[in-house]
Parts: structure tokens; sequence; C-alpha cells
């Protein structure tokens, strides 16, 4: 990754500023998701807990850990292991 994590967390914060007011339910656009997953991981990787990374990027733990499960492929469940279902219930061959 290029530059400090600072520099990184500042760059996410301008970027969800310039999507101007959104609600709770508003899409963040898929390059700026990656940006925020790639960002996650190597916090978590780094030893962060998901509280610490959701209060630096502004999105909530449960979309952040939904956001990093998709990256990978994976759903998690709520107590957050991964099951065997793709997208929105569907079984994965």
């Amino acid at each position: 990754m290029v530059g400090t994590r600072r520099d990184q967390r500042r760059q996410i914060r301008q970027h969800i500023a310039a999507l101007g007011p959104r609600g709770v339910t508003s899409r963040v656009p898929d390059p700026l998701r990656a940006e925020i997953v790639a960002y996650s991981q190597a916090r978590r990787t780094a030893g962060a807990s998901w509280q610490a990374i959701a209060a630096e990027v502004g999105f909530s733990v449960g979309a952040l850990q939904q956001w990093t499960a998709a990256a990978r492929g994976t759903a998690s469940n709520s107590s957050g292991r991964s099951n065997a279902t793709g997208r929105a219930g569907q079984v994965t061959q």
C-alpha cells in the first residue's frame, strides 16, 4: 500500500465526504468499497479491532465485516464465522 495509514485513512475520508449527504442505506461505489476493504484488511493484519477500524473510516463494524467477507467470497453469520453461502443465502458449489 502506498503512503502511511494516516494518509490512507485521510484519503478514504475525503472520498466519502465527496459523495455528499448520504443515508445509512446509500450505496458506496465499488472502487471506494474496495479501498476501504483493503485498508480494513491491512489494519486487521496489524492487530486493530473492528471497532477501531470502523471509527477510523466512519462505517459500522457490520458493514466492514460484510464487505470484507464479500471480497473474500464468503458470507459471515452473526458470530463472525464463515458459512457455506455466497450472497443472499445462495449456496455456493
